[in-house]
């Protein structure tokens, strides 16, 4: 599969996360758009890398994989450190889009490298 269309549909499913948000509460975009941005913004990153890990270095992947995953819960939770104790917001609307965000593109990164894999 072409990472550009990947990336393509995580946009839509992000698009789509923030609509559901904003059809609950729509006075909380902000949180939403900043629960939603940071996900989607290090979901592209691995994207990319794993596609050209996997294209220049494939024994590497799986260690890529291990590392990508760490950094990603440390800088999840040091920017919620620093969102939680630096700004005043709704920080229940934040964590709910931010965790909705993270698990439906946590888990369409596994399905897309599974199909790129093959």
């Amino acid at each position: 599969m072409n990472p550009w269309k990947f990336i393509g549909f995580m946009f839509l499913a992000s698009f789509g996360i923030y609509g559901v948000c904003v059809l609950f509460d729509s006075e909380f975009k902000m949180e939403y758009i900043l629960g939603i941005a940071i996900p989607l913004a290090v979901g592209i990153i691995v994207v990319f890398l794993g596609n050209w890990i996997y294209e220049n270095r494939p024994k590497s992947l799986t260690h890529f994989f291990v590392i990508s995953f760490m950094i990603k819960m440390l800088l999840y939770g040091l920017i919620i450190i620093i969102l939680f104790n630096f700004y005043s917001f709704s920080h229940i609307h934040f964590i709910l889009s931010f965790v909705f965000c993270f698990v439906v593109l946590h888990n369409s990164e596994a399905i897309f490298f599974k199909i790129t894999f093959k």
